[in-house]
Formats: structure tokens, C-alpha cells, sequence
């Protein structure tokens, strides 16, 4: 079955989930509160618990028992969840969820390879998984997943909200430099989930190169060239799952990223550029250092943050090759204005839209700051449009209006 993004069509009455849609409190910092209150804003009753509600002896007891016992007015039509968050690596409460005859749906907002990478057994083939990044979608079902579909992420309702102010607050803290970047210095927990994995320099020096000239070494890029089946003329590369390999070729693909994460940002004179995030981007520039500034609350100060910004810059992740973030969203979404590197995820959106705000190498990234400062217009006029769009196409409870179609299709 296909859905355009926005399944939610005008006139169309809204799908009535069976039962009780539920969540869990934790996962993903960002996406999983956004989901549920998306899906409350669809009319749908959902509850968010912690991980430990979702152990298998506690979901046996669950439908053992009157739901009044574990405090829900009724058993769950659907559990919802991101990141494989609530479900443990050997699938055993997901078989008591498949026994209670309850689709289990997984929105991966990561690298869903890296997700799998933690788990044991084949059940994941069972489940309803989501994809940020379709480029994943036909190797998951060449594996064996039986029910998977692209969901790209999506605009917060604070974010849409600034966007409509007639008159924006000012961003807090000192003046912004005129372009701004938000965003990690590397990827999180890097050390653990990529233990005795190694990258020889070679391989690293021939990956940076092809990126500061404009190629993308990405995950796929990664595992052609760590299979050796460039140089050997191996027929397949080494599964993705199960096994380590995974986690070799993400290595390479998050130290790629992390280099021209860096790259990008250097191509900005030091003195024009503000940059939040934690205290590794301190150690990564040295002493020629642009404005640092720690993490702005994404609840909170952010949306400001955009649409005051003059230039708010996105650079993404190689371990998603198709894949874009929050930024895409958001920062249209609050009247901001967003130049980013030319990811082939962008296809989504209208080229007339994308075309003139990428960037294809770092040295790019002066030239569009300058062509955009002479001509305010055309910044405007971009801006007003990439805002309706997303405000039109791109909204957390279409996505999971989507979501809930396909699942009980």
C-alpha cells in the first residue's frame, strides 16, 4: 500500500484507532513526545508508561487481568513506540503482545541498522517498522521484514507556532552572529556502541577527500567499500544483521560525518558564526573559534532561536543516506531560514524549494550566505514559501495519521 506523506486528505473523515494507542515515556528526546501528542491530537486515548511496564510478565498480566488492575480503562488497540524502546533484544514481550493480537509499530528515528544491531532474535521481522530514511526500506525487506514503510520526521507544533508570531520575541543571550548552527559534536554514547571497531587512515583519508569534493561517503558508501567488493568483486557484502559489521561500517560512516560536520563550519568565518551544542565542538576548533554557546531547549528557546537567526545551517548524518533532521522542519516551520547540504532525502520536498539552499561542498557555503544578504527578496519570498509548505505537507499528526493507516490497513 502508498501513501503519499500527508495521508490525511482534506474531507476525508479521520481513522478511529481500535482501543487504546500505547507509548513509552522514554526514547527518543524529541520525536516520541511529539508522536503522542500527535496521535492525542488525532482523538485517539494514549498512555505513556515507563520501560518496565513493557516486560513481558507485566504485559501477560495485562491481558490476564481487568486493564482497570494495571490503571488503563481498557486493553491497548496498538503499541506505538521509537527506537525499539519497551520491546527487550529476544522479543519475548512482543510475542505477548503478537499472542493479544496487538500490531506493535516502531518508528526508527536513527539508523535502523544500528537499531537492529542490539537485537537477538527475528522477531523484529514481525513488527510494523518506520523509516526516517528510505534508502533502508528495500534491504530491511530483503532481509525478511514483512511490514516496512518510510515516515520522515516532521515539524513540531512550537516551532509552527513561532512561525505565525506577528511579533517574534527576541532570541535570548547575546547578539547571534549571522549564521547558526544547533547540533551535536558527535554521535551519542560513540565510544560504547562502537567498541573494538576500527577504521584504518587509509580509508579515512580516501572518504574525506570524496567528501570535500562533493560525494557523500555514506553508510552504503561504507559498506561497498569495507566489504571489498569494489576491489575483489565480491557479489554481496557481509549481512547487516546479525553480526558486528554493522557497526564497523557505521563507525565509518559517523567519523565521515563528524568530518564534514567540521568542515562545513570552518568554511564560515570564524567571527559570523554562532554554534550551540555541548563542549566537544571547544576541542574540535581550537583557537580559532567561532561564537560557542551550550544547547538552547528545544522546547523552549529554540523556535525563537530560528526565526531570529539571519542563517540557520544543516549539515547530515552519512549514517543516514537519504536520510534529514529535525532542522529541515523546524526551522522553515518557525520563518527561519535554513541552508543545508544537498542530501538526496531532500527529493521529498520541491525542487524549486531545495535547489536554491543547498550546498554540495563546504566552499559553497560563503557564496550562498553572500547571494542571500543581496537579495533580501528572494530570501523572503523562499522563506514564506518553504513555511507554508511544511506547515501544509510535513506535520506530526499527518505523519502519524500515516502511520495508523498502514498499520491497520
Amino acid at each position: 500500500m502508498t501513501l503519499p506523506y500527508n495521508a490525511w486528505r482534506p474531507g476525508e473523515p479521520p481513522l478511529v484507532a481500535p482501543g487504546l494507542v500505547l507509548t513509552v515515556c522514554s526514547g527518543s528526546r524529541l520525536v516520541a513526545p511529539e508522536a503522542a501528542r500527535a496521535l492525542r491530537a488525532l482523538g485517539w486515548k494514549t498512555e505513556a508508561r515507563d520501560e518496565n511496564f513493557f516486560e513481558s510478565r507485566n504485559i501477560a498480566r495485562l491481558f490476564a487481568l481487568p486493564p482497570q488492575r494495571s490503571g488503563l480503562e481498557r486493553h491497548p488497540g496498538l503499541f506505538f513506540t521509537v527506537n525499539f524502546r519497551g520491546l527487550d533484544p529476544h522479543g519475548e514481550a512482543f510475542a505477548r503482545w503478537e499472542a493479544a493480537g496487538v500490531p506493535v509499530a516502531v518508528w526508527c528515528v536513527d539508523n535502523p541498522w544500528n537499531l537492529l544491531a542490539g537485537q537477538r532474535t527475528e522477531y523484529w521481522k514481525r513488527l510494523h517498522l518506520f523509516v526516517t530514511d528510505a534508502s533502508f526500506v528495500s534491504g530491511l525487506r530483503e532481509a525478511g521484514a514483512g511490514h516496512v514503510h518510510h515516515l520522515p520526521l516532521a515539524a513540531g507544533p512550537g516551532f509552527l507556532q513561532a512561525g505565525r508570531a506577528v511579533r517574534p520575541p527576541m532570541p535570548p543571550g547575546a547578539p547571534l552572529c549571522p549564521a547558526v548552527f544547533v547540533g551535536r559534536s558527535a554521535f551519542p554514547d560513540k565510544e560504547r556502541f562502537f567498541v573494538g571497531q576500527r577504521i584504518g587512515p587509509e580509508a579515512l583519508a580516501l572518504a574525506r577527500e570524496r567528501a570535500v569534493t562533493g560525494e557523500r561517503p555514506d553508510f552504503f558508501w561504507w559498506r561497498d567499500l569495507l566489504s571489498g567488493s569494489s576491489r575483489h568483486g565480491r557479489a554481496e557484502p557481509p549481512p547487516l544483521w546479525p553480526g558486528s559489521f554493522v557497526r564497523r561500517v557505521s563507525l565509518g560512516a559517523e567519523e565521515s560525518s563528524a568530518f564534514w560536520r567540521l568542515a562545513c563550519l570552518r568554511a564560515v568565518p570564524p567571527q559570523e558564526l554562532t554554534v550551540f551544542g555541548d563542549e566537544g565542538w571547544s576541542s574540535l576548533f581550537g583557537q580559532d573559534r567561532p561564537d560557542l554557546r551550550p544547547f538552547v531547549d528545544y522546547y523552549g528557546s529554540l523556535p525563537t532561536l530560528y526565526r531570529q537567526a539571519e542563517f540557520s545551517l544543516s549539515m547530515t548524518s552519512f549514517l543516514l543516506p537519504c536520510g534529514l533532521n529535525q532542522r529541515h522542519f523546524d526551522v522553515w516551520a518557525a520563518g527561519g531560514f535554513c541552508l543545508t547540504d544537498a542530501t538526496p532525502g531532500l527529493e521529498m520536498f520541491p525542487p524549486e524549494l531545495t535547489a536554491p539552499v543547498c550546498f554540495t561542498r563546504p566552499g559553497e557555503i560563503p557564496e550562498l550566505l553572500e547571494r542571500f544578504r543581496r537579495d533580501p527578496k528572494e530570501k523572503a519570498r523562499l522563506t514564506d514559501a518553504w513555511q507554508e509548505h511544511i506547515r501544509r505537507e510535513h506535520t506530526y499528526e499527518q505523519r502519524m495519521e500515516r502511520m495508523a493507516r498502514l498499520v491497520f490497513a
